[in-house]
């Protein structure tokens, strides 16, 4: 699935262990794509080709919770205090040795100190609190599109919750940033900075 064959995500600049991220990317991209094959199967086909076109993640949806994420694109507050990226979303090149590593990352690293707040963006429901055997990780669902929070040592919410914007999730972890990432029902996976605000 290209869900497992590009969340290479976030091997941070100060990587720890390529193994361990492409375990908790693996966990990470199962339950992802378990959520896109429930939404699939709600979906008729015309939908889902329509939502897999480029452009689809710029469309207005329909329902309101939906709407009230999608007209934040550029103004979501950020989920941590520090709006310093350590590394950008789509395809990044590390410095392996005497050879580059190419890596598409579907997320945005955040630096930030340990045990730093890790907050929601927006309103919405705990989807799934995961370990991912170094970190925990909290997914979120705004209707049709998801955030996620992942490096988190600690986490203070549960699977099910109502959350608000703002509210608390948990702390960063040990790495001493925050993975970020936003996709939708469908799959499609969109750039975190052109979603918060500037």
């Amino acid at each position: 699935m290209l869900v497992m064959a590009t969340l290479l995500s976030s091997l941070p600049a100060h990587a720890h262990g390529m193994d361990d991220r492409k375990k908790k990317d693996r966990k990470l991209s199962h339950r992802v794509s378990a959520l896109a094959k429930r939404s699939a199967h709600r979906s008729s086909r015309s939908s889902r080709a329509k939502a897999r076109r480029p452009d689809a993640s710029l469309q207005a949806p329909t329902d309101a919770l939906s709407l009230a994420f999608w007209r934040q694109r550029g103004h979501l507050p950020w989920p941590v205090d520090s709006r310093k990226v350590n590394m950008h979303f789509g395809l990044q090149t590390y410095m392996a040795g005497e050879n580059d590593l190419k890596c598409n990352n579907l997320c945005i690293c955040i630096g930030a100190k340990k045990d730093d707040p890790v907050k929601a963006v927006s309103d919405g429901v705990v989807d799934e609190v995961m370990d991912l055997g170094d970190g925990l990780a909290v997914l979120v669902q705004h209707g049709k599109y998801f955030t996620i929070y992942s490096d988190l040592s600690d986490v203070i919410v549960a699977k099910g919750q109502q959350i608000g914007a703002g509210d608390v999730l948990g702390l960063v972890g040990a790495t001493g940033q925050l993975d970020f990432r936003i996709y939708d029902e469908h799959d499609i996976w969109m750039d975190p900075e052109k979603w918060l605000v500037k």
